[in-house]
């Protein structure tokens, strides 16, 4: 083989294992022990509606998460002093789905319902 050659296949070679160690690097910093927290920008087609029922307020949150490498994992509230935050996390493909329905039950003392990781503010009372 020629000097020429040799070089070319070593920088072809070289190439393709620092875009396999970027790529690898890329999904375990971007997913943290295969979990994530959406935001709003994340979310395609993101909905919340307000429903009553049974003289009780609800919030609907729905949407497609479009990352083909991840699934939602799971969708869990946390509430505080009148406000609620609701987190979406995925995980690295396995059991789930890329969309998601949440139902949010609205007492009387909540005043805010936030979303995602940069907690978003996504229903304000106004009565």
């Amino acid at each position: 083989m020629n000097k020429k050659l040799k070089i070319t296949l070593g920088v072809i070679a070289l190439l393709i294992i620092s875009g396999a160690i970027f790529f690898a690097s890329t999904i375990f910093f971007m997913v943290k022990d295969g979990d994530r927290i959406l935001s709003l920008e994340d979310v395609f087609n993101f909905q919340a509606e307000e429903l009553v029922r049974n003289n009780r307020d609800y919030l609907i949150i729905s949407g497609e998460y479009m990352d083909s490498s991840l699934r939602i994992k799971n969708v869990k509230e946390e509430e505080n002093n009148g406000e609620i935050i609701v987190r979406v996390s995925t995980e690295l493909i396995g059991e789930g789905d890329a969309s998601f329905i949440h139902i949010v039950e609205i007492d009387d003392s909540i005043n805010r319902v936030f979303f995602g990781e940069k907690e978003e503010v996504i229903w304000k009372r106004t009565k």
